[in-house]
């Protein structure tokens, strides 16, 4: 289950990375 979340948090972050680079 702590996989899970470790790869929910890396692609979350992954995710609100690349929209921030767009929004820019």
């Amino acid at each position: 289950m702590r996989t899970c979340v470790c790869a929910c948090v890396c692609l979350y972050s992954s995710w609100q990375r690349d929209t921030e680079e767009y929004s820019t």
